[in-house]
C-alpha cells in the first residue's frame, strides 16, 4: 500500500519554483484534489512560458510573501482578502510551510513556521513545496526578505512546469 501511495504523489504535477538571484530552486506539487480548477489555470498559464513575478515581502507577516505577477494588457478578476478565489478559504496563520498560494495576479509563499496575521489569503493553496525542499524554500524566504528590507534589491520567483 505504502508503495502504491508513493507511486501515486509521483504521478502528480509538478512545478519548478526558481529564485535566481539566490540561484536556488525547489519543487512543488499541485494540489489537484483539493484546487483543481485553479491548479488547472496555473497549470495552463505556465504551459508555453514560466511565471515570473516580482517578490514582495510583508513587515509584519512573519514567514511569508507575495509575488506580483505583471499585469497583462487586459483586466484579469482574480481574489482579494475579501472574495479569495478558489474552492477553499485560508486564514494566512493557518498555513503551513512551502504551501503557495495563488490569485491569478499573485503567488503567495509560507517560508517557515513563523506567520502571524489572522487575516484572510486572497486566493487559495494550490501547491505544496516538496517536504525534501523545505529548507532551501525557507532559505529563499529568507532571501526574499533580505532582499527588500537589507539590500533593497529586486527579488524575483519564476514557476515553470516540472514535466521530465
Amino acid at each position: 500500500v505504502r508503495k502504491i501511495l508513493e507511486v501515486m504523489l509521483e504521478m502528480g504535477k509538478k512545478i519548478y519554483v526558481d529564485f535566481p538571484e539566490s540561484k536556488i530552486r525547489v519543487v512543488a506539487d499541485l494540489c489537484e484534489e483539493t484546487e483543481p480548477e485553479m491548479c488547472e489555470i496555473l497549470w495552463n498559464t505556465i504551459k508555453d512560458q514560466p511565471l515570473r513575478m516580482a517578490c514582495m515581502h510583508t513587515m509584519s507577516t512573519g514567514h511569508f510573501f507575495d509575488a506580483k505577477i505583471r499585469p497583462s494588457a487586459s483586466p484579469v478578476k482574480s481574489g482579494t482578502q475579501a472574495n479569495p478565489v478558489g474552492r477553499h478559504k485560508w486564514f494566512l496563520c493557518d498555513l503551513k510551510p512551502g504551501q503557495m498560494l495563488y490569485t491569478l495576479s499573485e503567488m503567495s509563499a509560507v517560508y517557515g513556521d513563523h506567520v502571524t496575521e489572522p487575516l484572510q489569503g486572497s486566493g487559495t493553496v494550490v501547491a505544496q513545496v516538496q517536504e525534501c525542499y523545505l529548507e532551501d524554500f525557507k532559505k529563499a524566504g529568507d532571501f526574499v526578505w533580505n532582499s527588500q528590507f537589507i539590500t533593497h534589491t529586486l527579488s524575483t520567483m519564476v514557476v515553470s512546469r516540472k514535466e521530465d
